[in-house]
């Protein structure tokens, strides 16, 4: 028989297990909106916002995109990695395409949404690959 001490301590370890983790790439120290990439598109997510986002990433050899996912209809945004360290631009290679909607990975984003080139983007601070090709 457990002890309500014992019993309480396996439900708390058990809560923990199943919870979902933080990402351990989250930049520290700022305050990040978690947003939908579709918004970023469509212009619902005002530019400067410091913002986290998930989705489909390209390195192509004319830049890096998102889409929401690997099927989406919708235009790339287009993420300046210009700020982020050699290392982590590296680890991007593994999500180099021939093309858009062909590879790439799955990712989450963290960064201040802007203007890149003229277009709706992203200028990321961070980037976490969860899948890749």
């Amino acid at each position: 028989m457990c002890s309500r001490k014992s019993s309480a301590l396996a439900i708390m370890a058990l809560a923990a297990a199943i919870s979902p983790c933080p990402s351990s790439a989250q930049p520290a120290g700022a305050a990040y909106r978690k947003v939908y990439c579709g918004d970023i598109i469509q212009g619902y997510v005002p530019l400067g916002q410091s913002i986290e986002t998930s989705g489909h990433i390209w390195y192509l050899p004319t830049g890096v995109f998102l889409l929401p996912n690997l099927i989406s209809a919708q235009n790339p945004l287009v993420i300046d990695v210009s700020a982020m360290p050699a290392e982590n631009r590296t680890r991007l290679l593994t999500c180099r395409a021939s093309a858009l909607y062909v590879g790439g990975c799955d990712t989450l984003i963290w960064g201040d949404t802007g203007l890149v080139d003229g277009r709706r983007g992203i200028f990321a601070h961070e980037i976490d690959i969860q899948a890749g090709p």
